[in-house]
């Protein structure tokens, strides 16, 4: 492949097909774009299928004519597509087709963060939003967030940069060793979850090993998650997935692609480093200083003790103090770390009456109250909007807005805040003082102190 990127090959594909018009070749061009996107979005491996329904590629090509490109593009070697669309009678709708890129792409390939472009265009609008998500606006075309904000971020953003060895840390970063893997009978987790056509489900150990041998692949552990696979197959995609992730990500910074918007669903800010992995922070310089990380504990309960404050004490004490977490593994007696997966199940997701479910109501029975009356009145998923729609209008309307009033140039990512190292503890007094103006109680952290 001469070295070229994976998608300056897909490109190079897209120009040797003779399309009807360049309008036919601009929408393949758009949905190979908006697709690529979506798998790094979703940290997903470019070797599964993966579901994309028809109203998907309609927001990205309205005409319903258009749709004849996706067989254009499966046709002739670029998109492969597992035709495998089935109805659910139960969920009164369908798991939709899986689609990804032809998996020559995905060989011989030397990719380093100065190395991938996507030259789809050379208009500003491309320019200016390559590698944005196709549902997201971006600088100089956005409707949604004021231009002073949006000046805000840009001016910063382009005063980010890399250090040298960024692409030797990348290097180290992707390559995922056997050991780091656990696998099978040594996992120690009694129950775990398993996405599978984009369902979560539930399994005992012993139920999740025998789905995956009847399969002919294993369970294997990932730092906190589980996958089944065969171990070799997944270290090798795995590894792949996460280089071109970090990669794209480091790239875009260094060659001032931006993107920035609210988003529409829960109005949170975002842009590039809020899609950055939290590996690469440390490689990353703000007029080179290096950026600290301030966070409230518990953020989306401590949200949640501040819309009501009429639910169970030790929720509200424990949801401020930043104590939540260990109060379930206490009185669960749960392993360290599994408070939050559990009580983050139990709060976004449909109202059930399982095990879970009710121990948490045992502890408390007020809140889980409120959260079930207000996913059954509104749905479920609302009641995560709702916190994050809260979070939003206190770190970027509220929070942010007071720090730069004040002259500080801050990065704000969801429920958190990474500042210059030299200002973190003036930022954190301000912090802290704007919280208490408010009447918002929570955890505010340090992440450079122990």
């Amino acid at each position: 492949m001469n070295h070229q990127s994976i998608l300056v090959s897909i490109q190079h594909s897209i120009n040797q097909i003779k399309w009807k018009s360049t309008s036919h070749k601009e929408k393949a061009t758009k949905i190979c774009k908006a697709l690529f996107n979506q798998f790094v979005i979703d940290n997903e491996r470019f070797s599964v299928f993966k579901g994309f329904a028809q109203n998907y590629f309609t927001s990205i090509i309205p005409a319903r004519r258009d749709l004849a490109i996706r067989k254009v593009l499966i046709g002739n070697g670029i998109l492969e597509c597992d035709n495998k669309y089935k109805f659910t009678k139960e969920a009164n709708n369908g798991i939709p087709k899986g689609y990804r890129f032809n998996q020559k792409f995905f060989t011989e390939s030397n990719i380093s963060s100065t190395e991938v472009s996507f030259t789809f265009s050379t208009t500003n609008i491309s320019s200016i939003s390559l590698y944005c998500p196709h549902q997201n606006p971006c600088f100089y075309y956005s409707q949604q967030i004021p231009f002073s904000l949006q000046s805000y971020f840009k001016t910063n953003l382009e005063r980010l940069t890399f250090d040298d060895d960024i692409d030797t840390h990348i290097k180290y970063l992707s390559e995922i060793q056997a050991q780091n893997l656990t696998i099978n009978e040594n996992i120690t987790d009694q129950f775990i979850y398993l996405t599978l056509n984009k369902e979560k489900y539930r399994y005992s150990l012993k139920n999740a090993i025998k789905l995956a041998v009847e399969s002919g692949n294993d369970l294997i552990q990932f730092k906190d998650k589980f996958y089944i696979d065969q171990p070799t197959r997944f270290i090798e995609n795995k590894s792949r997935l996460l280089n071109i992730t970090y990669c794209l990500s480091a790239f875009n910074i260094k060659n001032k692609l931006f993107y920035c918007g609210r988003n529409d669903t829960n109005n949170r800010l975002d842009y590039n480093l809020t899609g950055l992995k939290k590996e690469l922070f440390g490689k990353l310089r703000f007029d080179g200083e290096k950026l600290v990380e301030l966070d409230i504990a518990n953020a989306q309960f401590a949200i949640a003790a501040h819309l009501n404050t009429t639910i169970d004490a030790n929720f509200i004490d424990n949801a401020r103090g930043g104590t939540l977490y260990a109060l379930i593994e206490s009185e669960l007696k749960l392993s360290k770390g599994t408070g939050k997966e559990l009580m983050f199940r139990v709060a976004f997701d449909k109202v059930k009456y399982d095990n879970e479910f009710q121990q948490v109501r045992s502890l408390f029975p007020k809140y889980m109250a409120w959260a079930d009356s207000y996913k059954k009145d509104n749905g479920y998923k609302l009641f995560s909007n709702l916190l994050q729609k809260t979070e939003a209008e206190i770190m970027i309307d509220g929070l942010l807005m007071d720090l730069v009033s004040k002259g500080y140039d801050v990065f704000p990512i969801h429920d958190a805040l990474r500042v210059k190292e030299s200002q973190v503890d003036e930022i954190y007094t301000l912090v802290q003082e704007y919280f208490g103006l408010i009447g918002f109680e929570c955890y505010v952290r340090d992440r450079s102190k122990k």
